[in-house]
């Protein structure tokens, strides 16, 4: 099974939930073991999506079935899915694959020494092995899959065994073998700032998802783009900078735009600054550009802005002005995962003040979300000026990846925003 996951939109809130089928039957069980028969060898698979290992688990060599004795050479999709009492596993030296999702939500998984003659990690092979500290890739691995060690929350180091042709390490970093790729950044590597190698132009989405301690990251010339929402939830990020010798990205006091300055595509989440004013050429926000920034306090955005991305602005609770010099009123395009095209938190409609052209005024109060401030004046006026100001805002609405809405205290796999206790917020599953 292949799942689609758009991580940014959540990527990130932005991707989400896993999607999982419903069942999928086992062939044969031995020793507590389930398998899949395939001709000459037989895959570990799942029987219970709940969960179905625990402790330390030990895969054999071959295993027995009617009589007939097979090699065991594949971890099939979702294997040990929310086997979340596995502690370790010991993988037999034949098997050449790991599949999708085969150790996802294995968050007691402490230790798993990768096979020798392993080939292929498929995606999110890893994703929410929370207590995986380090991991190495054997030299006979040629497939790193789409975000498999995302949200591997523990992990200090990824290493590669000498004489891979494809991958290498470098100070516990992954990396493409000619360098031109950033695979994965640990999570929890202790470094505080990080010079990207001039080489690298090339950096997937959750490659940073998440990292817990860089205040700076430094990008080199050569990267060419960044997906929306690459460096959203490094958590103690404070500032970006770019080469000037980059053609394609530039920073500006620490947030990262394109390079003609007309799109914001990430401010950092530990940000020094309280208030933000958008260049004057900004025409749009990424989707999670904003993400998490409570500590945002007063928002100033230009004459030619016109779209805000999808959760641009979520968690920033922290807003209570808002001054938009753009003559229409900005819009966020409706998808499954922001159906009612959200700009602002619920929190930040009642508690802040909107300040717009004069000759906007109309058409902000008429707006379907621009309408919900419960003061909007002109610029350079004063709040008391505000009229017909519309009641409290709703309270908030969550919806599912497919547009549906999640009754209150309903249990749900997808992302949410979490509100720290120093103020900040994470987008956590």
């Amino acid at each position: 099974m292949k799942r689609t996951l758009k991580l940014r939109i959540m990527s990130l809130a932005l991707v989400s939930a896993a999607f999982v089928p419903a069942a999928q039957a086992f062939d044969f069980e031995v020793g507590g073991i389930y398998y899949n028969l395939n001709n000459t060898s037989v895959s570990v698979t799942f029987s219970d999506l709940q969960g179905t290992y625990s402790g330390n688990v030990v895969i054999p060599a071959q295993v027995t079935y009617r009589m007939q004795t097979y090699p065991v050479k594949g971890i099939d999709n979702l294997a040990f899915i929310n086997s979340t009492e596995m502690t370790s596993v010991k993988l037999p030296d034949a098997i050449t694959y790991i599949g999708d999702q085969a150790f996802s939500h294995c968050s007691s998984l402490t230790e798993i020494t990768l096979p020798a003659k392993l080939q292929r990690i498929a995606d999110f092979a890893f994703e929410y092995c929370e207590n995986l500290s380090t991991l190495t890739i054997p030299a006979s691995v040629t497939q790193i899959g789409y975000a498999s060690f995302m949200y591997c929350r523990a992990l200090t180091e990824i290493q590669v065994t000498e004489g891979n042709p494809i991958y290498t390490a470098d100070n516990g970093i992954l990396y493409s073998k000619d360098l031109r790729m950033l695979v994965h950044y640990p999570a929890s590597k202790p470094d505080t700032e990080f010079t990207m190698p001039e080489s690298v132009q090339i950096v997937p989405d959750g490659a940073f998802s998440p990292q817990y301690h860089l205040q700076t990251i430094n990008i080199n010339a050569a990267l060419s783009a960044v997906t929306d929402g690459l460096f959203a939830e490094c958590a103690r990020l404070g500032c970006i900078n770019v080469s000037p010798d980059n053609q394609n990205l530039a920073s500006v006091d620490g947030a990262l735009y394109d390079k003609k300055l007309t799109k914001l595509l990430q401010f950092p989440l530990f940000h020094e600054s309280s208030y933000l004013a958008l260049p004057e050429t900004v025409t749009s926000l990424a989707d999670l550009s904003l993400l998490g920034a409570s500590y945002l306090h007063e928002l100033e955005m230009p004459a030619a802005l016109t779209h805000i991305g999808t959760f641009a602005l979520a968690g920033c609770i922290g807003i209570s002005s808002v001054i938009c010099h753009a003559p229409t009123p900005p819009v966020s395009t409706p998808n499954p995962l922001n159906p009612s095209g959200e700009i602002f938190e619920p929190a930040v409609f009642a508690q802040a003040s909107l300040q717009v052209p004069a000759e906007s005024l109309d058409a902000y109060k008429a707006d379907a979300q621009w309408g919900r401030f419960s003061s909007i004046y002109e610029i350079g006026g004063s709040a008391l000026d505000a009229v017909d100001a519309p009641e409290a805002a709703a309270p908030t609405v969550t919806y599912d990846l497919h547009g549906r809405i999640i009754p209150p205290g309903t249990p749900r796999r997808g992302f949410r925003i979490e509100v720290m206790p120093d103020g900040h917020s994470r987008l956590v599953r």
